[in-house]
């Protein structure tokens, strides 16, 4: 599929990346940093822990998980994210964060199985299937685009919220998203096109 990526955009002449990197900045740019709704859930999507603890870039995120749930403090929040090495899981760390923030031990879930955004979400709904009300996905502004664009190729309902209150995003990481985007927008419409169910059902 990194290839068939590649080829489409030699073929388009650079074109389609560009149409996907500036979705990629649309979506950074104009999501809030409130929710929309009074939400039931709050999915907080897991960042690579830097020697164990929490990055600078993943506290933001759970502040903002924090923040939504002080507003709406009936709410749940899960927290997604794997071992990616040596220490805690990404979401334990999380939630360990959270509790240290006044966050009730209680109100926080965690899915420690996963590695990789995908596997977040689909973890994330082999646990709890499609579940009713109103979610919101908080990730960082870079981030956001690939991952609506996930949640929704696998059902879960949701709206975004934003972890950082301004944009200043590193350029390579900007680019390194529309790439993953434009990869993952190539392999949907392939497995769609060539009825390849077992593809479809790593991504939906």
């Amino acid at each position: 599929m990194l290839a068939l990526s590649v080829a489409i955009m030699v073929g388009s002449l650079g074109l389609t990346p560009f149409a996907v990197l500036l979705h990629v900045c649309r979506v950074a740019r104009g999501t809030p940093t409130r929710a929309e709704e009074t939400p039931d859930r709050i999915l907080v999507l897991g960042k690579r822990l830097s020697g164990g603890a929490v990055s600078a870039e993943y506290c933001a995120r759970l502040d903002r998980a924090a923040a939504l749930h002080r507003r709406a403090p009936g709410s749940c929040i899960v927290v997604l994210g794997g071992h990616t090495g040596p220490g805690p899981s990404e979401a334990a760390a999380g939630r360990d964060y959270l509790v240290s923030r006044g966050i009730a031990h209680g109100a926080i879930l965690i899915e420690e199985r996963s590695r990789h955004t995908l596997e977040n979400l689909h973890h994330y709904r082999a646990d709890h299937g499609l579940p009713g009300g109103r979610t919101v996905l908080v990730t960082s502004r870079y981030h956001l685009a690939r991952s609506t664009l996930t949640a929704s190729g696998l059902g879960l309902v949701h709206s975004l919220c934003a972890a950082e209150d301004r944009w200043v995003p590193p350029a390579r990481l900007v680019l390194w998203e529309a790439l993953l985007v434009h990869w993952y927008l190539a392999g949907s419409h392939f497995a769609r096109l060539t009825r390849n169910r077992r593809m479809a059902d790593r991504i939906s």
